[in-house]
């Protein structure tokens, strides 16, 4: 895991990106994001690497300050398929 908020970040926004598309999914399904933050002070630096990885409309967000264990960045995602008819 990277050192930095910023690499922490970047790191699980590319996790999150496999993760969906390995269930069939892409960042563009995603409709809800909550994000833990070890400090809450890092939501500026966290919205300008969100607003690079998600296109508008945006995906609902929820930051919430968390107690991590090391870990400055933690993210939850939902993602919306289409039902196949």
């Amino acid at each position: 895991m990277g050192a930095s908020f910023e690499e922490q970040t970047r790191i699980t926004l590319a996790n999150l990106e496999r993760i969906l598309r390995s269930g069939g999914a892409s960042l563009h399904d995603v409709v809800s994001v909550t994000v833990y933050l070890a400090d809450e002070n890092d939501w500026g630096a966290f919205d300008a690497i969100y607003r690079t990885v998600f296109q508008p409309p945006y995906p609902t967000r929820a930051v919430v300050g968390a107690q991590l264990r090391g870990i400055l960045v933690e993210i939850s995602a939902i993602a919306a398929l289409a039902a196949e008819r």
